[in-house]
């Protein structure tokens, strides 16, 4: 298969290219390939990040790998967040990198997921590595409860005890990272997070300078 623009593909349902020509164009067209990118939009001066059924609450640094941010935060000149990840890898190949809202994919990815509405984007390597980031609206703690079956501790402190707790904005980090052997030694998914021998779930940080501090 190829994609071809408007005028292309008006040609070519004609008959105007021959095979040889179609793999012509898709060399090129491969050869002149950049790194997708993109932009978060979401800028809140409230946020609520999901990493592995854990829950960080305006905190600025919720993961880092031996002192070294993976999951973190700026502020932008209106005291608004702004995500950043440096996904780690095992190979000596680039991974997804988001800086303050923008988000590039790098390495050989398999699979880029990045839908117009701009809240999602998801990278998946041929080793198994993956990293999915999604951006939304949580209207009260009925939705989080919904949503997240380990949810209780973020829902009564939101409505117990932070004022208009709810609508929260919050942001989703899944992530799994192998091992040479393609072994999961960190897995984030929507509800758990295992760290080698170490499974955590439910838990909640708030204000904390550094959440998860892995070695």
């Amino acid at each position: 298969m190829v994609a071809l623009c408007r005028e292309h593909h008006d040609a070519a349902d004609v008959g105007a290219y021959t095979r040889e020509d179609f793999r012509e164009m898709k060399a090129r067209g491969r050869d002149r390939t950049e790194a997708l990118s993109g932009q978060f939009q979401w800028r809140r001066r409230r946020l609520l990040a999901v990493l592995g059924g854990s829950f960080y609450y305006e905190t600025p640094i919720p993961l880092q790998l031996r002192e070294r941010p993976v999951v973190g935060f700026n502020h932008d000149d209106q005291d608004r967040f702004l995500l950043n990840v440096a996904m780690p890898s095992t190979l000596p190949e680039p991974r997804l990198c988001i800086q303050d809202n923008f988000w590039m994919e790098a390495g050989t990815p398999t699979k880029v997921e990045c839908p117009p509405s701009g809240r999602t984007v998801g990278v998946e390597y041929a080793n198994g590595d993956l990293i999915r980031v999604e951006f939304f609206e949580i209207t009260d703690g009925a939705a989080l409860s919904r949503r997240y079956p380990y949810g209780d501790g973020p829902r009564q402190f939101l409505e117990d005890e932070e004022p208009d707790g709810f609508p929260v904005t919050a942001v989703e980090i899944r992530m799994r990272i192998h091992a040479p052997d393609e072994t999961p030694i960190i897995d984030l998914d929507a509800n758990v997070t295992r760290v080698g021998g170490m499974t955590m779930v439910g838990g909640l940080f708030v204000r904390n300078h550094v959440g998860l501090s892995l070695e």
